[in-house]
């Protein structure tokens, strides 16, 4: 199997400016703490899963967390080896990040190799055709906050509908629309995908944090196209107008249009 990693380092407003240097050698003094991710392709492929992986507080929020990587088969090695301060950066506390993308894993066991020093951490990657699930207790060091998380499953839409009050009813004729487009009952498992959560009794929760007229998940083999035709029917005009906001399996996000 080919991999590809790459280093992913956020950009952020630029308002301050220091001397560009390391300032936590290998070993690292501070608990390294990862998470996984997926990352939706807009090519059609299935998910790409990547790790993001953070640790201590610092002056800045574009301090890196560095590391050098290496493959051999199904395993993958991380060396931890520093956190750098950029030189510039968002004045404002945050520890220093760092994320390794794995690429679009097929279903089976990947070892991870963690080193900091002389510390190890060796989890293993279970990527199964619904979800990707890290096995094997963290360290006092180095561990997972998150351990298991659903894909995405293709020919998924979802998303939230916004309004005032004024512009109660025509949530419902938006659901109608999409309905009649042909989106269908989402039957999916409960649990966390990251980009959404399902809860006993399928209510969708998108992470969205102002108030919500209607959150909503379904199944649609249909044209995207039609959709993106639909959101834009609608003009968004902040708290007082409806904004229909839908995103899709394929990567790609449909809103309201701006007049």
């Amino acid at each position: 199997m080919k991999y590809i990693f790459y280093l992913i380092f956020g950009t952020f407003f630029l308002t301050s400016i220091n001397s560009c240097k390391k300032t936590d050698n290998n070993p690292i003094s501070t608990p390294i703490v990862m998470n996984l991710h997926q990352m939706l392709d807009t090519n059609g492929r299935k998910p790409y899963i990547y790790i993001s992986f953070e640790t201590g507080m610092y002056p800045t929020l574009n301090y890196s967390l560095d590391y050098k990587t290496s493959v051999d088969g199904n395993n993958v090695y991380v060396e931890f080896t520093n956190v750098t301060n950029p030189g510039m950066g968002l004045t404002m506390m945050g520890p220093a990040k760092g994320y390794i993308l794995l690429g679009a894993l097929n279903s089976g066991n990947y070892q991870l190799n963690f080193k900091n020093g002389s510390a190890t951490y060796r989890p293993m990657l279970v990527v199964t055709d619904s979800n990707f699930s890290v096995l094997g207790a963290g360290t006092s060091g180095m561990s997972f906050k998150t351990t298991t998380l659903n894909k995405v499953p293709a020919n998924t839409i979802w998303g939230h509908i916004t309004s005032s009050a004024a512009r109660l009813p025509s949530v419902d004729s938006v659901i109608s629309a999409l309905e009649a487009m042909g989106a269908q009952t989402y039957s999916g498992p409960i649990g966390n995908y990251e980009l959404y959560t399902i809860s006993p009794g399928m209510i969708p929760d998108t992470g969205y944090d102002e108030p919500k007229a209607r959150n909503f998940i379904y199944h649609y083999t249909g044209n995207c196209a039609n959709i993106d035709s639909l959101v834009k029917r609608y003009r968004y005009v902040p708290l007082s107008e409806l904004y229909v906001m839908v995103y899709a399996s394929n990567g790609r996000s449909y809103l309201s249009g701006q007049h």
